[in-house]
């Protein structure tokens, strides 16, 4: 199966680290953000998601905007038969979300529908909640209000600094699995260890797109 990896912090590096494993999957393209200055210094840095790519000699793609038509025609040039986003950072346009043939996998860091958007992490945290966790649902262009959950964990977390969440999907192994990708093909996602859904997400898909 052809995979396009969407990701930029360090939530997103299990997952892809993780599928770099299966032999069933090939990743052919990871898109991230651009490099950007960081630290006290400014120095240039790339994000964690491009530095597991190139050292896997993965394909890196960092466009400023996703919505251009460079990209699209990229995606499709590529053919994926699914796309995993976790934690982008850019809002995708509706018209790239049916490129791939078995739709697109999202990760999110809260047990949805609470928090959604960005920085779900950082609004738990905010909020003192002592719950929270990370939910993977499919996405497609055909639902107006967003996709279905069809697998979520409860992250082992403290309330603390947010630490725990990233660290529940390291425990995992990954936070995507491979059976999460495989089971597209049979309208569902639901990866090895998955807990049960916790009803209907609505997830917010804009005007413009997903937004991740």
């Amino acid at each position: 199966m052809r995979i396009v990896f969407c990701g930029t912090p360090q939530f997103a590096v299990p997952s892809l680290k993780h599928l770099l494993t299966q032999t069933d999957f090939e990743i052919v393209s990871v898109y991230t953000q651009p490099d950007r200055p960081r630290g006290r210094g400014q120095e240039i840095s790339f994000s964690p998601v491009k530095e597991v790519a190139m050292a896997a000699g993965l394909e890196v793609q960092q466009p400023a905007k996703v919505r251009a038509l460079e990209v699209e025609g990229h995606l499709r040039y590529l053919l994926p038969d699914a796309i995993v986003i976790i934690a982008y950072g850019q809002i995708i346009p509706a018209r790239l979300l049916p490129i791939p043939r078995l739709g697109w996998i999202n990760l999110h860091a809260s047990l949805l529908p609470k928090y959604r958007g960005a920085a779900p992490i950082q609004w738990a945290i905010a909020n003192g909640e002592t719950v929270t966790g990370i939910t993977t649902m499919r996405i497609d262009a055909g639902m107006d209000a967003g996709g279905d959950a069809v697998a979520g964990r409860v992250a082992d977390w403290d309330g603390g600094d947010g630490a725990g969440i990233g660290g529940a999907a390291e425990r995992d192994g990954s936070a995507v699995d491979g059976g999460d990708a495989a089971g597209t093909g049979e309208g569902r996602v639901g990866g090895a260890g998955a807990g049960s859904c916790r009803g209907y997400v609505g997830a917010d898909v804009e005007a413009g797109g997903w937004t991740d």
